[in-house]
């Protein structure tokens, strides 16, 4: 009954049963999410551009490449000044480097693209829920429901299906991720927009007629010298993000050891803990009909002792009444000899 809800959530084993559930799924859930959390951080481990995976390494990683792509206009510049004007290949190939640097990855776009209905279809399950559980309210509370009900039969089968509905559109938003955080990290545009550039300053160098005064050479030997230095930076960054991706690997696979270890563990636990929180449940049902037979127990033997006492009353007032139609009469008799008695 639903005056019985009360009642029920004071009692300890339904109050067990609960948390002992809740507790059960919330480290499910946590668990699912901490190991997908890890699966994208060993795919961005495995990443080939391993200095983007630090914040600090990947701004200088980035900077590189824009920095040799300013050498390679640079170079052009020198060229417009020792009289040598770039071919269509060089003006060709920095058009391709600019649009590199400008548009967006397409991989990521049609990832993010489809992220979208996702989100939508997300919102629609919730609203679908609201909706089910504002009708188990509104049927709950309405006083014209039979006993039993078969309403909130079909409701726990739509419950159901709900969940696993739930249940794949949250899969399908951890493979978004996953997928996300995979190009992220194996994009190909970051590779090809350095050989790009590679290919761009070597166009350029191979155009350089020598000659020209001595600011001009100069300005070009430090050209070249700049590109050495930039593939040595590249070099030293890719090799500090090797020795910090050591020791993050070792965290990563005493992680995956721990994690799987929980996993076993729980889903060892999970059969336990689901019969467990049965029995407690079907206990407080039981604690729940036990004490609403006290109550209505009680509460017939108070309406007894209620008509019992009125009883008592009535028959108290009958005798009252009896007594004082007695003595009513007594007087009357006595009053008829007295006037018997004067009248002689």
């Amino acid at each position: 009954p639903r005056a019985a809800i009360p009642l029920a959530r004071n009692l300890p084993r339904a109050v067990q049963a609960e948390r002992l559930a809740r507790e059960t799924g919330e480290t499910e859930h946590l668990l699912r999410e901490t190991l997908a959390l890890l699966e994208r951080m060993e795919l961005a481990a495995a990443s080939s551009e391993r200095a983007l995976l630090f914040t600090d390494l990947g701004a200088h990683w980035q900077a590189l490449d824009r920095a040799a792509r300013d050498l390679g206009e640079a170079g052009e510049t020198l060229l417009t000044a020792a009289g040598r004007r770039p071919n269509g290949a060089v003006v060709d190939m920095r058009r391709t480097v600019d649009a590199l640097f400008e548009r967006p990855s397409k991989h990521l776009r049609r990832v993010s693209d489809l992220g979208e209905p996702l989100a939508q279809a997300r919102a629609e399950a919730g609203a679908v829920r609201a909706r089910l559980y504002g009708l188990e309210y509104v049927h709950r509370e309405s006083s014209r429901r039979g006993s039993p009900d078969p309403f909130f039969q079909e409701a726990a089968a739509l419950r159901s299906e709900l969940g696993a509905l739930e249940d794949s559109l949250a899969d399908a938003h951890r493979g978004l991720q996953v997928a996300r955080a995979t190009l992220r990290f194996t994009d190909p545009l970051p590779a090809t927009r350095r050989e790009a550039i590679t290919a761009y300053n070597a166009l350029v160098g191979q155009s350089w007629p020598g000659g020209g005064g001595d600011e001009l050479r100069n300005q070009w030997q430090r050209r070249q010298r700049l590109l050495v230095r930039l593939d040595a930076g590249r070099k030293r960054l890719a090799a500090a993000a090797q020795t910090r991706l050591a020791r993050a690997l070792d965290v990563l696979r005493e992680e995956r050891d721990n994690l799987t270890r929980y996993r076993d563990e729980l889903e060892a636990l999970r059969p336990r803990a689901d019969v467990t929180a049965a029995e407690a449940v079907h206990a407080g049902i039981r604690d729940v009909a036990a004490d609403l037979r006290y109550w209505t127990i009680r509460a017939d033997v108070g309406l007894l002792d209620v008509a019992w006492a009125i009883k008592e009353a009535e028959l108290e007032l009958a005798r009252d009444l009896e007594r004082t139609r007695d003595r009513s009469v007594k007087n009357i008799d006595r009053a008829v000899t007295e006037a018997l008695e004067d009248s002689q």
